[in-house]
């Protein structure tokens, strides 16, 4: 009897460990940091290249800066009240802020000390702008998602250098790039969200593949060969193996948390900082069909997720 427990107990010991091993959980939460704030919503983050910071853009709690290794907050920056989106340019020694009143904010990256805050010009016929992408030559890549266009502008005179559009994109909303290879990578909303695979020099599409749904960040690993896509809605990661520059494969998906849509990829040690915050969703009703959700103060997370 003892002989058939023993056996029993092995057994389901080995079906447990068979149906998880390590390499194929692809991604694991590492660490989850909870921060104060009464905003009640966020934008766009990313990853200092050269520090350990995190910036997260928390709109009405200005941009905060956050320490990846010690995980805790280090500062939020002066005047940065409405902070949606940022950019950095570390060759320049600046950090670009994208508010949500159409301003532009101008920060000496090495000191956090903002020099200006630009007004809007209005020049570019965008109604929202999401994280452009830098080619490297001079441009960037920007996705229109309310005009369905991918643009690629230059990056001194905003110029729009090209214009894409494609049947199955109604609504490009994240990129990511693997230049080693010149591919664009497109994350597209709609009814089909799909991933496009783009020439990175004249837009050919090269390759797709249906994603999850409301993507809004993208990043692509060179040392994995691998793209992870981040869906809020769908509260995971989707990892995505590149067989070669025009073949992929859907490897998995990992969970983190609803509305867990922003995402920020640090290629040194691949790992992956997501924010979200918890929240109450009110019922539809006939005069609001599609509520916006109610997000609870001093709930604002940071999740870093290991390979």
């Amino acid at each position: 009897m003892k002989a058939l427990a023993l056996s029993v107990l092995l057994a389901f010991c080995g079906v447990a460990q068979a149906a998880a091993p390590a390499d194929e959980r692809l991604y694991h939460r590492e660490q989850q940091v909870q921060l104060p704030g009464s905003g009640s919503s966020w934008g766009f983050i990313a990853l200092d290249p050269t520090r350990p910071y995190l910036f997260l853009a928390r709109r009405e709690n200005g941009l905060s800066v956050f320490d990846v290794d010690k995980q805790r907050p280090v500062r939020t920056l002066e005047q940065s009240r409405g902070a949606n989106g940022v950019v950095l340019v570390p060759e320049l020694d600046r950090l670009l802020v994208l508010n949500t009143d159409g301003s532009l904010g101008v920060v000496e990256l090495s000191t956090f000390k903002p020099l200006k805050r630009i007004t809007a010009a209005h020049e570019l016929a965008v109604k929202k702008i999401d994280p452009l992408l830098l080619k490297g030559d001079g441009s960037f890549f920007l996705p229109m998602r309310d005009e369905g266009i991918v643009a690629r502008l230059s990056s001194s005179s905003f110029k729009v250098l090209d214009r894409w559009q494609y049947p199955d994109c109604p609504r490009p909303s994240a990129l990511a790039q693997d230049e080693q290879r010149g591919r664009l990578f497109v994350a597209c909303r709609g009814e089909r969200p799909v991933l496009l695979v783009l020439d990175r020099d004249n837009g050919a599409l090269k390759a797709s593949l249906p994603i999850t749904r409301d993507v809004n960040a993208l990043a692509y690993d060179p040392q994995a060969q691998r793209l992870l896509i981040a869906s809020g809605v769908d509260a995971n990661l989707s990892v995505v193996a590149q067989l070669d520059a025009d073949r992929y494969q859907l490897l998995g998906s990992v969970s983190t948390q609803p509305m867990a849509y922003n995402m920020a990829f640090d290629p040194r040690t691949r790992r992956v900082y997501l924010a979200a915050m918890d929240f109450t969703q009110p019922a539809a009703s006939p005069a609001e069909p599609k509520p916006d959700p109610l997000f609870h103060a001093n709930t604002f997370k940071v999740l870093t997720l290991a390979p």
